[in-house]
C-alpha cells in the first residue's frame, strides 16, 4: 500500500514540475509538514500559491488523509535561499 507521504510527494511533483519537495513526518502524531520550492511561484501571491497547493492535495488525497497534513510552505528558490541563510545567484 502506498504511504500518504509518497502519495503527497507524487501529487506535488506532478503539479509543480521540477520543484524541490521536502516532506517530514513528525512523531508521535505522524503529521506531515514540508516545503515546495518552485521557480513557478515567482510573482505569485502567497494565497494563490497555497490555493494551488491545496488543489493538488485535494485531487490526490481523501478527506480523512488530509487531516494528517499540517503545514507546507510554498517558496521560490530565492525565498528558500534567504530562509536557509545562503545566497543564490
Amino acid at each position: 500500500m502506498e504511504t500518504l507521504k509518497r502519495k503527497l510527494r507524487q501529487a506535488l511533483s506532478g503539479e509543480f514540475s521540477g520543484a524541490k519537495i521536502i516532506l517530514n513526518q513528525t512523531k508521535p502524531t505522524d503529521r506531515i509538514t514540508g516545503e515546495v520550492v518552485w521557480k513557478g511561484f515567482a510573482g505569485m501571491e502567497h494565497i494563490d500559491r497555497q490555493r494551488r497547493l491545496r488543489k493538488a492535495i485535494d485531487s490526490a488525497i481523501n478527506g480523512a488523509q488530509r487531516s494528517s497534513i499540517s503545514l507546507i510552505l510554498t517558496l521560490t528558490p530565492q525565498e528558500d535561499a534567504v530562509m536557509s541563510g545562503s545566497s543564490e545567484d
